[in-house]
């Protein structure tokens, strides 16, 4: 009985580990770095983290500026997003920044601000939370943000964007 017993709860215990694997937004690794563009102009450098579920956040840089972007494979969005916002909590201080709908399964913001940017890199923990019209919330932590902040130096001096 008590052997039964400690199969049961070994089972029922990999069943929530799974459960919850399958619903939080775990690392599958570091942030990577891409760079791309055939001409000065052109020149364009994709900073994101990957999730298990299959999204991603992230960060374009390229001559016209930084934006954030966020990709669920989950979402079927419509429409141009026209009261959709990021909004960025750093340190207890919420950042918004408007947003829209570019694919059915992306969102990205328009030029974030310098400052905005600056105080997300510098800080130790922050969260970014995408608010749609409907009360539909994705928050991402972001632990440790400022340990991409040498991967985005290194990617957007390489490009010279």
């Amino acid at each position: 009985m008590l052997a039964l017993t400690a199969v049961a709860t070994t089972s029922l215990l990999a069943a929530t580990q799974a459960a919850f694997a399958s619903r939080e937004l775990a690392h599958i690794g570091a942030w990577s770095a891409e760079m791309g563009g055939n001409s000065p102009s052109q020149k364009f450098c994709v900073m994101k983290e990957t999730f298990r579920d299959g999204g991603a956040f992230g960060f374009r840089f390229d001559h016209a500026g930084v934006h954030m972007y966020a990709y669920k494979p989950q979402w079927h969005l419509s429409g141009k997003g026209k009261n959709l916002q990021m909004i960025v909590n750093v340190n207890g201080v919420d950042s918004s920044q408007s947003a829209r709908v570019a694919t059915q399964h992306l969102v990205k913001t328009d030029n974030i601000s310098e400052k905005t940017f600056d105080s997300l890199m510098n800080s130790k923990r922050a969260h970014l939370r995408i608010m749609f019209t409907h009360p539909v919330t994705w928050t991402l932590n972001m632990n440790g943000a400022r340990q991409i902040a040498g991967v985005m130096d290194r990617c957007v001096h390489q490009q010279g964007v």
